[in-house]
């Protein structure tokens, strides 16, 4: 019999009947020891390892959904807010800062003492005990501001009242039949008055899964009914229903998940955000805890996924300042909690054996704040028209300089961005322009130098990306 340790120490007296109704013995009066105070930065850390093994994560979920609710008319424990998580990290960053302080003191003291002692063979030696924990530090910080980052953006979204952001935007939830029979468990939804961004949707059909221990959401499309998603491929049929499977932790589902465009992962993200609400505030009655537990951790599996960039369209047309030049244009972008109705950006393709191409984000027209956030700004305060990315035009060690300057937020921002551009040189090529012609495949082929170019200059040279990539700092 597997509990949860939150619920045995909140109901002792509930743990005490359950185990004498499963295992036939009266274990008396059940004390259960205080639990010791989590550090946040342990939680940060676990989480992220936890997330980057598929494996494990699958285990942990079978556990979470395997364990036996004690008491079934009661919610389990709400978990810790925006604010708290928010005031936690914050207060553990002077520990960081303490520890990069030592760090560095301890290898200036280090060189110190080399520059008086005789030269020894670096390579042989290899690097000393302070600089793999400066290095390891400035990792954890990359993180902890990762992290912080998106407690920030909750927190603003919350506006300080402690309530979920989406309060005022959840759609009435009505619950439907439950099958509850293991190992492909479900639980019918119908939302009512969904509404995301511009568009509302009257009424959708969904599921809550639990599939051999693995959450997901199934959605459905009645006959005659319009589909909830723009590129709709379903999975499968049942009678008059057409649906589609949504499970982040298998393959076929996490590929799914992040293929869709930005209105599509909007709606999946509002859907969940109104279930986790409806189930984890009473506003409806599970047939059983299970099912909130399945949300909550279907919905942080989607949250974490949410720093993707994403886009509906994009177009690709000749530059009509620059005949060497496009303008790339991406229709309903999103990044995060941060959505663009447009991003514009000028590239200048170059064959391989010339260099790198320049590409240059273009200020948004309708007075958007730009992304990232460190948009470059003139002398009068005002945004500049574009910003050429550190890709060429300097030597190489500003350029790198340039990337690692960044945070590790606006990197991933504008490492999507770029990883996008091959999908605009094939439409410029379908759209058959006099820009593009004859030269469509050479397009498709420049448009993936860009993105190696930006990692070259961060990760450094070759054999230093593939040692980052065996230690699975950056993809292989």
């Amino acid at each position: 019999m597997v509990v949860h340790v939150d619920e045995a120490a909140a109901h002792p007296d509930a743990l005490a009947r359950r185990m004498k109704d499963w295992l036939g013995v009266d274990p008396g009066q059940v004390t259960v020891p205080a639990l010791p105070a989590h550090d946040p930065l342990n939680l940060v850390l676990s989480d992220q390892l936890v997330a980057s093994c598929p494996r494990l994560l699958r285990d942990c979920e079978r556990l979470y959904a395997s364990c036996v609710p004690l008491v079934e008319s009661d919610l389990p424990l709400a978990p810790r807010t925006a604010r708290v998580a928010l005031e936690a990290i914050e207060a553990h960053q002077h520990l960081v800062r303490a520890a990069k302080e030592a760090a560095s003191s301890a290898s200036q003291s280090r060189l110190a003492q080399e520059r008086q002692s005789p030269p020894r063979d670096e390579l042989a030696t290899g690097p000393g005990d302070s600089e793999l924990l400066l290095v390891q530090l400035h990792q954890v910080q990359e993180e902890l501001e990762h992290y912080y980052l998106a407690y920030r953006d909750l927190e603003a979204g919350q506006g300080g009242t402690g309530k979920p952001a989406t309060a005022k935007k959840t759609a009435r939830v009505d619950i439907g039949t439950e099958r509850d029979v293991p190992p492909h468990r479900e639980l019918s939804l119908v939302l009512h008055d969904l509404l995301v961004d511009d568009r509302k949707v009257d009424r959708l059909h969904v599921r809550l899964v639990d599939h051999h221990g693995r959450s997901g959401l199934v959605l459905l499309q009645p006959r005659g009914t319009p589909a909830p998603l723009a590129v709709w491929e379903p999975t499968g049929s049942e009678g008059d229903l057409t649906f589609v499977v949504l499970i982040p932790t298998d393959d076929h589902g996490r590929q799914r998940l992040q293929r869709m465009g930005a209105s599509d992962w909007r709606l999946v993200e509002s859907v969940m955000l109104s279930i986790e609400h409806a189930l984890c505030n009473g506003s409806v009655n599970p047939p059983s805890g299970r099912w909130i537990n399945v949300a909550r951790s279907l919905a942080q599996q989607l949250a974490d996924m949410s720093m993707r960039f994403r886009f509906d369209r994009v177009a690709c047309m000749g530059d009509p300042q620059a005949a060497d030049a496009f303008v790339v244009t991406f229709g309903i972008v999103s990044f995060g909690s941060r959505r663009m109705a447009q991003l514009q950006l000028r590239w200048r393709p170059q064959a391989p054996e010339a260099g790198p191409a320049a590409v240059e984000l273009l200020r948004p027209s309708d007075g958007e704040v730009p992304l990232p956030a460190t948009w470059p700004v003139d002398t009068t305060g005002a945004w500049q028209a574009a910003w050429p990315l550190p890709l060429a035009g300097a030597a190489s060690i500003e350029l790198a300089a340039g990337w690692r300057s960044m945070s590790r937020t606006e990197r991933e921002f504008l490492f999507g961005l770029l990883d996008a551009l091959p999908a605009a040189a094939m439409a410029a090529a379908q759209q058959g322009n006099g820009a593009t012609q004859g030269r469509a495949e050479a397009l498709v082929a420049a448009a993936a130098l860009p993105l190696r170019c930006a990692y070259r200059h961060f990760h450094g040279s070759r054999l230093r990306r593939i040692v980052q990539a065996a230690r699975g700092r950056i993809p292989a």
